[in-house]
């Protein structure tokens, strides 16, 4: 059983404590952070019988593989947090020799590279044909294929706010009016196919739960003005997110795929217009990035623009 936030277990766990109550200010930085130090003490503190502040250069690698970091982002913010933890650790005179080995240059810079989990990295994007599968071999709910239809097309938001708002009052024949989770509106113009698939989700009756990998009973699906919506619930609120998130970790266990994720999904919708605009025009220039961006609703008016340009730019053409 997955430990909750309240319930995680570090090894040494009042000083982690101590070290996160000292350093984040901001609980949701410490809930972050302290996801990592769960992770640290289930992969390897526990086994070894010591803090990592007592690791050996050899142990730590270890770790750092054990961690199955899915981008070199994930690898990067886990060593970030453990190598504060171990300067705290020697400010707090834990550590004997003084050294903080994550400072040493095979756990600096692009070195962290070789520690993110290869097989994530492959599985963390669909091609249109995985989509495909998905939606008529591997699902046998409109609601569920509606969830990757949408994401496929760009529809998302802050929490999956854009998914979860979607009502059914906002399908304008193939324009979708999303609402963000700051109240804040934009139009999306989507394909046949996919108000084809939103219309079957909004029809659908009763969710056939997954157990296993094989089908559970039947669940009524609660009518209410949302297109996706809950099962065997009373109330006509708004789906959850963690609903969302659940229902997509159902079919990625289906499809041999634990590692498929809403994020992969919207990424993969991109990286998939972006193929389809170059073997129309046979290249990819600023402009189309930005028009895609804009779609997806990730082209930041922010000091971080062109940073945020050229890191989508980069993800893109890497798995183009």
């Amino acid at each position: 059983m997955a430990q909750t936030k309240k319930n995680r277990k570090y090894y040494s766990k009042n000083i982690k404590e101590r070290f996160l109550d000292e350093i984040y200010s901001d609980d949701k930085t410490k809930q972050t952070n302290s996801y990592i130090f769960y992770k640290t003490a289930e992969r390897m503190e526990n086994h070894l019988g010591k803090d990592i502040y007592e690791f050996t250069e050899d142990e730590m690698e270890s770790l750092l593989h054990s961690l199955e970091a899915r981008s070199f982002q994930s690898i990067s913010r886990y060593v970030s947090t453990i190598s504060k933890y171990l300067d705290w650790s020697i400010d707090e005179e834990m550590v004997y020799d003084n050294m903080n080995i994550l400072k040493q240059y095979k756990f600096v810079g692009q070195e962290l590279s070789k520690y993110v989990h290869k097989i994530a990295v492959n599985k963390k994007y669909i091609s249109e044909e995985e989509l495909d599968e998905i939606l008529d071999v591997l699902s046998i709910n409109a609601q569920d294929d509606a969830i990757f239809v949408l994401l496929w097309e760009g529809v998302k938001g802050k929490g999956l706010s854009e998914l979860v708002n979607l009502k059914v009052s906002d399908i304008d024949g193939n324009i979708l009016n999303l609402t963000d989770a700051d109240g804040s509106k934009r139009k999306l113009q989507v394909s046949d196919k996919t108000i084809e698939v939103i219309d079957d989700a909004i029809e659908q009756e009763e969710y056939l739960a997954y157990s296993d990998n094989a089908i559970a009973k039947a669940r009524k699906l609660i009518k209410t003005d949302y297109v996706l919506r809950k099962s065997n619930k009373k109330t006509k609120d708004a789906t959850s997110a963690q609903t969302i998130i659940q229902r997509i970790n159902r079919l990625g266990v289906r499809q041999d795929n634990p590692f498929l994720t809403a994020e992969g999904i919207w990424w993969s919708g991109m990286i998939n217009l972006a193929r389809k605009i170059k073997e129309e025009k046979g290249l990819l220039e600023n402009n189309d990035f930005e028009n895609i961006m804009i779609k997806f609703n990730c082209l930041t008016n922010s000091k971080h623009k062109y940073s945020y340009i050229h890191k989508v730019k980069a993800i893109i053409e890497e798995n183009l």
